[in-house]
This record gives structure tokens, sequence and C-alpha cells, in this order.
């Protein structure tokens, strides 16, 4: 899978490059606002959904730094990593085993939270996306 971000302030960012930087332990949490209401006298309890679809999308990627890469370049590609946040549209692309492609946006989201750990050529990258909705096109 591809991930990407397109805002205006870093233009378009790859977060996850697909095939071996595919994300793992994606996740995917969906919520709406809710108003619960005891009415005087009702027998239950009334709910109302005032909309507000909240998604949060968090992934990690590993990013196996070639050979010719020393671990002193992968500790300043890490420092580098601040960088990956930022706002805009989230652009996800997959595909099956038929050679068949799906993509999914997720519009005005921000990439609210990144972390990186170190480990000799090896840097894992952990993503926090807040959002609205994810649709089959972009707005």
């Amino acid at each position: 899978m591809l991930v990407t971000l397109t805002s205006k302030s870093v233009g378009i960012f790859i977060l996850a490059a697909g095939g071996r930087r595919s994300p793992r332990n994606l996740r995917i949490n969906s919520s709406r606002a809710v108003q619960e209401a005891e009415l005087l006298r009702a027998p239950y309890l009334a709910i109302f959904d005032r909309g507000n679809q909240r998604n949060e999308v968090t992934f990690d990627v590993l990013d196996n730094l070639s050979t010719p890469f020393s671990t002193g370049q992968a500790e300043a590609i890490l420092l580098l990593a601040q960088n990956r946040c930022g706002k805009g549209l989230v652009t996800f692309t997959g595909a099956d085993n038929a050679g068949g492609a799906f993509i999914r946006y997720m519009n005005n989201a921000v990439v609210q939270q990144t972390s990186a750990q170190h480990s000799g050529i090896m840097i894992t990258y952990s993503y926090r996306i807040l959002g609205g909705s994810i649709s089959a096109k972009p707005t």
C-alpha cells in the first residue's frame, strides 16, 4: 500500500512507499459525535447522531536502508522525522492479487504524530493521522 500526504507546506510526501515499505499494524478507528439525552419520564435513553465523523489511522513503516548507508547516515535521516507532519490530502493506494487497484482519500487530514526508532541501518516510523471521512473521491 502506498500512503502519501499532499499539502501546501510539504508538497507530496510519501509516508509508506509500498512493497517492503508498506504499512504494518495498520489500524483505522472511526467514530461519530453522539449526544445522549435522558428525557423526563422517557422509558429509554435517547441518542442523537450529531455527525462529525472522525477517523484515526495509525501504522508503522520499516525502512531498511540499503547497504551503502552507514548508521551515521541513518541517524541523520532519523533527525528529519519531524518534517513528516503536516495537513492536507492523504491518499491510500492499494492493489489486489488480480492487478486491480483501489484508491481512497482522507481530505483535510493531519499527520498529527510521527515517531521514529533507529536500529542499525533500519528506521521504524510510526504515524498517527486524524481526519474526517475516507472517501473514493477527493473533494
